[in-house]
């Protein structure tokens, strides 16, 4: 078993994701990201566009947007920016913006593991392409394969893990 530190180093398959904060504010929470998720983000979202909800940001924008709300420490409304996906036992989350989805888990309090990302649109309708049942079990698989110290993922209320 390893710690996050020692599997986000360079020859480790997570990576810390980091993005730029104003003048003397410091990071809140911490961020990383699985190999299936980096190449979402690599290969994936810059051909994406924005959805039917016709956000004004484009997914790209939206990224950054939802990493920087994430790591600064504002607030995450839960439903409309972070949500645990059912069954609740299961400790697979989702982080959202209109066209993204975040999926992974909560390693510790304030510490999110990203396993791989979606586009809204595919999980949205009366026929969607994707549905929520596979992420959570894409998020389980994705978890147990991290060779993580134990406990691997956290539980809990709310606001104590956001």
């Amino acid at each position: 078993m390893a710690t996050l530190i020692t599997l986000s180093g360079p020859d480790g398959p997570l990576t810390h994701v980091q993005v730029p904060l104003g003048i003397g504010v410091q990071p809140q929470r911490s961020f990383y990201a699985c190999p299936e998720f980096m190449r979402g983000v690599e290969d994936d979202l810059p051909k994406w566009v924005t959805g039917k909800l016709n956000a004004a940001q484009t997914p790209q924008e939206q990224m950054r947007s939802i990493l920087l709300r994430w790591i600064s420490g504002r607030e995450m409304v839960w439903e409309r920016h972070f949500k645990d996906l059912m069954p609740m036992g299961t400790e697979a989350w989702e982080m959202k913006t209109a066209d993204l989805r975040l999926f992974g888990w909560m390693y510790r309090p304030r510490v999110f593991i990203a396993s791989f990302l979606g586009y809204a649109d595919d999980y949205k309708g009366l026929k969607p392409k994707r549905h929520y049942s596979d992420a959570v079990q894409r998020v389980m698989t994705s978890r147990n394969s991290v060779d993580l110290d134990l406990p691997k993922f956290t539980s809990g209320e709310y606001d104590a893990l956001v």
